[in-house]
């Protein structure tokens, strides 16, 4: 189990996500909206973005049905009800 390092109260407020998905070319873009300087690869086909001050601003993820649903369906499998203990699921 993941250790908290950080209290949520030292956090500073997130500022509203944008999210964005191009099936076309299979391509998620979050994003802050905020101005942003050259972004760095991290990893094969994930881009992160920073502002001026070295926060991040966005992330580009290529290839993302690839790369991200193995972890969501496991997530929404892990997670199928809701705290009603109703069934949830995410539509395409």
């Amino acid at each position: 189990m993941a250790e908290r390092i950080i209290k949520s109260e030292q956090l500073e407020p997130l500022p509203e996500l944008i999210a964005e998905y191009y099936p076309d070319t299979d391509t998620l873009v979050l994003e802050t909206g905020a101005k942003r300087t050259e972004g760095e690869e991290i990893a094969r086909g994930v881009v992160v973005f920073f502002d001026q001050d070295g926060k991040v601003v966005g992330v580009t993820v290529e290839c993302a049905e690839i790369l991200l649903k193995p972890f969501v369906d496991a997530l929404l499998e892990k997670n199928r009800h809701d705290s009603s203990g109703r069934e949830w699921a995410v539509s395409a």
